[in-house]
């Protein structure tokens, strides 16, 4: 798993249930991105949710009988900017 520029990057080697869940810095749920089986193949999420706050997160995803864990800094563009 990868995550960088607002994006979670990850590799399904085998046919499995996939779970990829966005958990605050205190452990609480988020956001579950992924919940079912996928096929192999190279799969990438957008974090472009309006109700994601700028901040730390940890990034886990389960794969069959394991997982791993990232963590994430999110910092939201501000929609109103103007240059």
């Amino acid at each position: 798993m990868e995550t960088n520029s607002g994006s979670i990057k990850y590799n399904v080697i085998y046919k499995s249930n996939i779970n990829l869940t966005l958990y605050d810095s205190f452990g609480g749920e988020v956001k579950s991105f992924i919940n079912g089986v996928q096929n192999p193949g190279l799969y990438e999420i957008k974090m472009n949710d309006d109700n994601i706050r700028s901040g730390v997160y940890f990034c886990r995803i389960y794969h069959g009988d394991n997982f791993e864990t990232k963590r994430v800094l999110y910092i939201r563009e501000n929609p109103n900017k103007t240059t």
